[in-house]
């Protein structure tokens, strides 16, 4: 039985059309995927609720709930030491925790920024454990010019005399200590005090060791503070300095020089001029 040439035809045309189609379905995506990819937004950052100030927080004040609230925060903006909810301040009416430095509205409230309960903002809640309390006498020199602010950190440096009873002088600076907070300045152990000013004392934070260092150090010789960067924490190995100066000899200085006047035969005074470095004095003596 012959099959019709139009009939062959038709079905080559068909058979073409659906191969077509099935092509351009293979290549490219849908009109609708294409459409979805085209308005798909980028994901949101993932948060987590932070306890914050709800208005500001003088220093010394109460942490209580009406100071308080909470907003969610981008994980990565969020303080490692900052809380969660209300309950994880562990500030209560019977032991509340408070500020030791003025807190801003819409600031994290975080741990290191509280006392713990029951305790008042002294200097005494900022010791961390092993640590005490130091104060040095200082000037508008060894004291930086007073440019350093409670809550600097600096390095204290210890200049000494290794032959205090020689004629000859051995002077010694090493650095005694590293990397030291700063907790007062006189009466002042604001946080947030910007203004300098030439101070008598420094408060600083020390171990037992170097606190036995620096009473000893401060009755031998001289202590200096040199204020190191906000971000420089790095502790090195540094070689003390040594300056030796010349002795000073009685016999290097220059003797005054004598000079008479030619004797005569009057019975006048005689004159005696001395010659010194500086001046030539005159003087009118007896002749006897």
């Amino acid at each position: 039985m012959r099959i019709s040439p139009a009939i062959t035809l038709v079905a080559s045309i068909a058979i073409g059309i659906t191969a077509l189609i099935a092509a351009r379905g293979w290549l490219k995506p849908s009109q609708a995927d294409a459409t979805a990819i085209a308005v798909e937004e980028p994901a949101e950052p993932e948060t987590r609720s932070v306890v914050v100030a709800r208005r500001a927080i003088p220093r010394g004040a109460a942490i209580d709930v009406d100071r308080l609230e909470i907003e969610e925060w981008p994980i990565e903006s969020i303080p490692e030491d900052s809380f969660a909810s209300f309950e994880e301040v562990g500030s209560t009416a019977f032991a509340a925790r408070r500020a030791l430095l003025p807190i801003a509205p819409g600031q994290a409230i975080v741990d290191t920024a509280l006392t713990d309960a029951g305790v008042r903002p002294t200097l005494a809640a900022r010791l961390e454990p092993g640590y005490r309390a130091f104060t040095l006498r200082m000037t508008d020199v060894t004291g930086v010019g007073g440019f350093v602010l409670p809550g600097d950190r600096i390095d204290v440096l210890f200049t000494w005399d290794q032959t205090p009873d020689s004629k000859q002088q051995t002077l010694i600076t090493e650095v005694l200590l590293q990397d030291v907070e700063v907790l007062g300045l006189d009466l002042n152990d604001d946080l947030a005090n910007e203004d300098p000013s030439v101070f008598q004392t420094a408060t600083i934070s020390v171990s037992v060791t170097d606190a036995q260092k620096l009473s000893l150090a401060a009755q031998t010789g001289t202590l200096a503070f040199v204020l190191r960067g906000i971000e420089d924490r790095e502790v090195k190995e540094f070689k003390a300095e040594r300056l030796t100066t010349a002795p000073i000899s009685p016999s290097s200085s220059p003797k005054p020089v004598i000079r008479r006047q030619p004797r005569n035969t009057s019975n006048g005074p005689a004159r005696v001029d001395v010659l010194t470095p500086e001046q030539t004095l005159a003087f009118n003596v007896p002749r006897s």
